[in-house]
């Protein structure tokens, strides 16, 4: 019944996900959860205030402590665009090292990359390429693979996609979805896991990465 409910939850706050509104939140939660939610439903439907509505939404998922219902989800309201990120993955820092250009119309360049840090709580080190074509409004679209290793050789591959664009002096940021593949027990989590990740290249190629899961 636990996993149910996180699952309804999830579902429910993902449909009004874009410019959600409290009242459309509500409604949504109510319908979904029905009598599985603590309280009438129409007392969150009445509910206007967004603050509130969260803390009722938490405090239902913690209320019930047999059931060990939890859901490890960040929700942040900005700009009035909900987003909401699952455990951290990893995150790692490293160094652009090669540019090509495969295009001069459109624009498009391959850039390979070396980094270091930590997937799942795991020392490792990695090298990715990846080809980013500057489209007509000034976005870029990426795609790219690349592999990770630890200290004992066990592998961690990954392929994605990602939209970035233009900073102050060249930085570069990429926001994006990763695809994970290993036969290592490390990382074998990973391998029904999508993960989203902010990419920032500064202006003198160093690079920073977070993943977080979306499930």
């Amino acid at each position: 019944m636990a996993a149910d409910i996180r699952g309804q939850v999830v579902k429910a706050i993902v449909a009004v996900v874009v410019r959600p509104s409290q009242r459309m939140l509500s409604l949504a939660l109510a319908h979904t959860l029905g009598d599985d939610i603590r309280g009438p439903p129409r007392r969150v439907v009445a509910t206007r205030d967004w603050e509130l509505l969260w803390k009722l939404v938490g405090g239902m998922l913690h209320a019930d402590r047999r059931a060990k219902i939890h859901i490890p989800v960040q929700s942040i309201e900005e700009g009035g665009v909900c987003s909401m990120l699952g455990n951290l993955i990893g995150e790692t820092r490293g160094k652009r090292i090669v540019r090509r250009v495969l295009s001069a119309t459109p624009a498009r360049i391959e850039v390979t990359f070396e980094d270091a840090g930590k997937m799942l709580g795991v020392e490792v080190n990695g090298l990715g390429t990846y080809t980013s074509e500057i489209r007509a409004d000034g976005s870029i679209y990426g795609e790219g693979q690349g592999l990770y290793l630890t200290a004992t050789g066990e592998g961690l591959a990954w392929k994605g996609s990602g939209l970035g664009r233009f900073g102050e002096g060249g930085a570069i940021s990429y926001r994006g979805i990763l695809y994970y593949q290993s036969t290592s027990s490390k990382f074998a989590k990973l391998n029904t896991v999508t993960g989203v990740f902010e990419y920032e290249i500064d202006p003198k190629g160093e690079t920073q990465a977070k993943v977080w899961e979306w499930s």
